[in-house]
């Protein structure tokens, strides 16, 4: 009797509270941060604390896809790899969010293909930082927003940063 009624529970709980379509999701942790803060006018070298990132790739038609969805249309982004053609890559929507935050909206990323069309490195360029890694698990990312500050307030300029790490799939 208990094992009959444990499926019908299950589709109820995921029919109320359904959780968003991810077609493929990597944990991401970096190994090591560096980068400059800006102190006194001038860059200070230092080292960050490393951080674990969630990211996903989304349906195009889930909700945080939206805003992705429309930049693709809007830049003439190609999202659909067709066999046989010189193409080397597409345009998907990801998010990255550290682990224990709440997932924001998805941008679109770059997926580079094989020649068979399977993906060998994925590239995000976002407001603030730029991330990439590849199927083999390398992870690099960049954070350059606000290198020449506020013209208004040229005492404050946001932190620059490189950090280097290691990604592994945990769904797809």
């Amino acid at each position: 009797m208990k094992l009959t009624i444990l499926p019908v529970v299950v589709v109820m709980l995921a029919v109320a509270n359904p959780v968003p379509a991810v077609a493929a999701a990597y944990l991401c942790v970096e190994d090591a941060v560096t980068g400059f803060d800006w102190e006194g006018g001038r860059w200070v070298q230092k080292n960050f604390r490393p951080q674990q990132w969630l990211i996903r790739k989304h349906e195009l038609d889930d909700p945080v896809s939206s805003a992705c969805v429309y930049q693709m249309t809007e830049g003439g982004l190609n999202v659909e790899w067709k066999p046989g053609e010189a193409q080397t890559s597409v345009y998907a929507c990801y998010t990255r969010t550290e682990v224990g935050e709440e997932v924001g909206y998805a941008g679109p990323c770059r997926e580079w293909l094989s020649k068979s069309g399977e993906v060998t490195q994925i590239e995000c360029e976002g407001f603030v930082s730029t991330y990439r890694f590849t199927s083999s698990g390398e992870y690099v990312s960049t954070t350059t927003f606000g290198a020449f500050g506020n013209a208004s307030t040229e005492d404050q300029r946001d932190s620059l940063g490189l950090a280097v790490g290691r990604c592994s799939i945990v769904s797809n």
